[in-house]
């Protein structure tokens, strides 16, 4: 598979059954919100990132049932980022609108 990529990842890997990526996750960067600035210390998510194993991954945070596409699987705090990187596992099986091929 050749996937055109928004942003490079520090890992990429597919199988028959999934694909497996990093992201950054979360991040102490300011999140500009129309009820406000939120902003995540680096205390707090140093603290959370292996709350975030087994968390469904969803599509534009959207909490439904429909939206969930996949499962982070591992999570650490980054000193390099100043964030939570997660490795995501999306399922092939029933993503066709991801996975067209």
């Amino acid at each position: 598979m050749d996937l055109a990529l928004s942003s490079p990842y520090r890992s990429f890997k597919e199988t028959e059954e999934y694909i497996e990526f990093d992201c950054l996750a979360l991040s102490t960067t300011p999140i500009q919100r129309p009820a406000g600035t939120i902003v995540f210390p680096e205390e707090v998510l140093r603290a959370s990132a292996p709350t975030l194993i087994g968390i469904p991954l969803l599509i534009d945070h959207k909490y439904s049932v429909e939206n969930i596409i996949g499962t982070v699987v591992n999570a650490h705090y980054t000193e390099e980022l100043k964030g939570i990187m997660a490795t995501v596992r999306i399922p092939k099986q029933g993503m066709k609108s991801l996975f067209p091929f």
